[in-house]
């Protein structure tokens, strides 16, 4: 999860931070080696110097490792802000969209009726062009790992995008069905198009 790759990120952080200190103790321990080998046998020199190699080995192999799993953390965590970028802006343009097209604010006349009718057409057009960044996010979702909560907001967020894609077209035909049955006679002239009023 995101949270524990930033704790992670921090404690490698942290710890590259004294490299300077691990490699002046690695250059302490060399001198210190050195004033040593002047007082051994040189028999005993190969044990030491191999000694030394290894532990200033172990400590470059540790850098490494750590450097790589820093770089490896920061590009995680630089993608999972970015998607939780897409996200919000997909979570905020869903709520604006739902809160148009659940407006059932009364509407007296004919003109403020098709006016609306038209604002869900349009609407709607927005939805289903909007498709295609849901499905990029659902994409994204997959291919980024451990981040099992952003996964269920977008699966909730695909949910919410059909849920409203159907809301919409359920909206338009209850204003079709005013302007069937609600509307006077004289003003029905444009029912002979009825798929003018209700996109297929």
């Amino acid at each position: 999860e995101k949270d524990g790759a930033d704790a992670k990120l921090a404690i490698i952080e942290n710890l590259l931070h004294h490299k300077d200190e691990g490699d002046q103790l690695i250059d302490n321990c060399y001198r210190q080696l050195q004033t040593v080998l002047e007082q051994t046998n040189i028999s005993g020199h190969p044990s030491l110097l191999k000694e030394f190699e290894d532990q200033k080995k172990a400590w470059e192999t540790f850098l490494v490792r750590c450097t790589d799993t820093q770089t490896k953390l920061c590009q995680l965590c630089s993608r999972w802000t970015e998607f939780e970028e897409i996200v919000d802006v997909l979570t905020s343009w869903i709520k604006q969209k739902e809160s148009q097209v659940k407006d059932q604010s009364l509407r007296s006349t004919h003109e403020a009726k098709q006016s609306h009718l038209d604002k869900l057409k349009s609407v709607e057009e927005e939805i289903f062009s909007k498709g295609e960044a849901f499905n990029k996010a659902s994409e994204q979702s997959q291919s980024i790992e451990g981040e099992s909560e952003l996964s269920v907001k977008v699966s909730h967020l695909l949910t919410r995008h059909q849920s409203l894609k159907n809301l919409t077209r359920v909206s338009q035909t209850s204003f079709v069905y005013y302007f069937l049955f609600d509307t006077p006679t004289s003003s029905l002239v444009f029912l002979s198009q009825p798929s003018d009023l209700l996109p297929v």
